[in-house]
């Protein structure tokens, strides 16, 4: 433990004590120099313990000095080695978070480029090569696009305009390729440290296969609607409060003759006989808590009369979690 503080010790000073070194050697060096040219009858050992006045003050002048730059290089030797040590340790972590940054950004599925203000590509990752192959130093909407100017609706230029983030959903057809794909991208500016905006990063979701989803999704809320729309039953949704969201009108329409703006947003109870009322109120509650129930009930027609209707009903989940109510 000694011996490693005194060898901390010796480092951190070793000018210094390589001063004091210097220092004894010069109050000899000089006692020598003055034996053999000044003082030639005095006896160097004499000389050198018992220098005269001047002699001193001379030793004194010589070793201060010394011992002055000794102190000033040696704190000058320690701080450029102390920034420099920091310096390291600021490289290396530099290193270490664009490492970091460059796995995320080989890993993520994304298309990711980065354009400057004259829309040069300065970076792409494996994705938009793999697409595009080599497009750095080339014009983004030529690679890209093909096209000979900007695009039409273009996020980057957008987000340069104002700062803000900005996207778009593309068809785009494949560099050789007859396949087309769709893609949604988001620009996002890129500011220096004065808050100027020198770039922008442009990310690319491949969302065809949502696209695919969501038409074929269509299609088939199409084709039910179709089948509900022209069904001869009667077909209601209702919310959570018992209000109505969804009615086949045609049925509706030719059973108890009302349409569906006259229904929809209002309570299902408005239409049922009163003396059914607190019945359908307590049937309604006890199908939501079971998911589903069944019964006969008497509903207002539009000329002011009132039919008797059997009802089933079904509890279901709709896409955002919401409870409905489905009656047939």
């Amino acid at each position: 433990m000694c011996i490693k503080m005194k060898e901390k010790i010796l480092e951190r000073y070793k000018i210094i004590v390589l001063g004091l070194i210097v220092s004894i050697l010069y109050w000899f060096v000089d006692s020598l120099i003055d034996v053999i040219f000044f003082y030639t009858n005095e006896d160097f050992i004499i000389l050198s313990f018992t220098p005269s006045p001047f002699e001193l003050y001379f030793k004194m002048t010589g070793i201060f000095f010394i011992l002055f730059f000794s102190i000033i290089s040696n704190y000058l030797f320690h701080a450029e080695k102390t920034v420099h040590k920091s310096i390291m340790i600021k490289d290396a972590k530099i290193v270490e978070e664009r490492n970091k940054l460059q796995t995320v950004m080989d890993t993520i599925q994304n298309g990711l480029s980065v354009q400057d203000t004259d829309y040069n590509i300065l970076y792409h990752n494996h994705v938009a090569y793999d697409l595009f192959g080599d497009c750095v130093g080339k014009k983004c909407y030529k690679e890209y696009k093909g096209n000979d100017e900007i695009c039409d609706n273009c996020p980057v230029e957008l987000a340069f305009k104002d700062g803000n983030t900005h996207s778009v959903i593309r068809q785009i057809q494949l560099p050789n390729s007859e396949e087309y794909s769709y893609w949604e991208n988001v620009a996002n500016p890129i500011r220096n440290s004065k808050g100027k905006i020198v770039s922008c990063l442009e990310i690319a979701t491949n969302i065809t296969n949502r696209m695919d989803f969501e038409r074929k999704l269509k299609e088939s809320e199409e084709k039910y609607r179709l089948i509900t729309d022209n069904a001869n039953d009667m077909i209601t949704i209702l919310d959570e409060d018992f209000k109505y969201e969804y009615i086949n009108d045609r049925a509706h329409l030719k059973a108890l003759g009302f349409s569906k703006d006259d229904y929809i947003g209002k309570s299902s109870l408005k239409f049922v006989h009163p003396d059914d009322f607190e019945r359908s109120v307590k049937l309604l509650k006890q199908g939501w808590d079971n998911g589903e129930g069944a019964d006969e009930v008497r509903i207002r027609h539009k000329n002011g009369e009132y039919r008797w209707l059997e009802i089933r009903g079904k509890l279901l989940i709709d896409g955002k979690g919401k409870k409905k109510a489905l009656l047939i």
